[in-house]
């Protein structure tokens, strides 16, 4: 996988620098929207069910935490992570079981949880 920005050095303040040089002032003032295709590890196939199991995952957690909570939900090679922002430990435990849950249902691996850490979830695996 190629990440030229990334190899280049460029954070994102830059890349949105470079675009507002380039007159693209609509893409330099885009706001993060990662779509649920990012939620996927780099080299597993995206599959629309897992699509649909990511965004219900997320769904799921969303109705338990308070609105401006980070959620991701993300499959990987072990397996299904939840990734959350600052939440109370009786909220992640419940979380942690709910997941579990849908991940036996769904026939996936549950691979536990995590703290939410702004920025490319895959990249610094990968390299």
């Amino acid at each position: 996988m190629v990440h030229p920005f990334i190899e280049a050095g460029f954070a994102k303040s830059a890349v949105r620098a470079l675009a507002r040089f380039m007159a693209l002032e609509d893409l330099a003032e885009l706001p993060a929207q990662p779509c649920l295709s990012s939620r996927i590890q780099t080299a597993i196939a995206v599959r629309e069910t897992d699509l649909a199991f990511v965004d219900a995952v997320e769904q799921a957690a969303a109705e338990s935490l308070p609105p401006a909570t980070t959620i991701r939900c993300r499959i990987t090679r072990e397996g299904v992570v939840l990734e959350l922002g600052p939440a109370s430990a009786a909220a992640k435990n419940a979380l942690e079981r709910r997941v579990a849950g849908m991940c036996g249902q769904a026939g996936m691996r549950f691979a536990g949880m995590k703290d939410y850490v702004r920025g490319s979830a895959f990249v610094r695996a990968e390299r």
